[in-house]
C-alpha cells in the first residue's frame, strides 16, 4: 500500500458542530488546506452535514471505528481523524477515522 502524506490530525473529544449556535456532536467534517492558514476543519452535526452535502460541498463522514490495520481493520473506537493527502486532483484530501493507538503510527497508511 502506498504511504499517504498526513496533513493533520484532530482529536474528536470535546468537538461540537462548527455551525453558529449549534452544539451537537459532529458526524462529519469538511476539510480544506489554504496557503498561509494551513489545515482547516469544519465539524458538522448530522443536520448541517446533510445541508452542506446537499449544497454540493464535499464532506467526509466520521466512522465510529478505526479504519487502520490493513485488510483486517482495527475496529477500536475512533478517537481522532487524520486528514491525508492522496495527491489525486481535484479532490486530494481524505479523512481517516483512527483510534488513539493508530493515530500517529498508521494514519498515513489507513485504507
Amino acid at each position: 500500500m502506498t504511504e499517504l502524506s498526513v496533513v493533520g490530525v484532530a482529536e474528536l473529544e470535546s468537538q461540537v458542530c462548527s455551525a453558529t449556535g449549534c452544539e451537537a456532536d459532529p458526524v462529519a467534517v469538511r476539510v480544506a488546506v489554504t496557503p498561509g492558514r494551513g489545515l482547516g476543519i469544519m465539524w458538522l452535526c448530522s443536520e448541517h452535514a446533510r445541508e452542506t452535502h446537499e449544497s454540493g460541498v464535499d464532506i467526509h463522514l466520521i466512522q465510529p471505528t478505526c479504519g487502520s490495520g490493513g485488510e483486517t481493520k482495527c475496529g477500536a473506537l475512533t478517537t481522532h481523524i487524520a486528514v491525508v493527502d492522496e495527491g489525486n486532483l481535484p479532490h486530494p484530501l481524505r479523512v481517516v477515522s483512527v483510534c488513539s493507538r493508530h493515530v500517529v503510527r498508521d494514519a498515513g497508511a489507513a485504507g
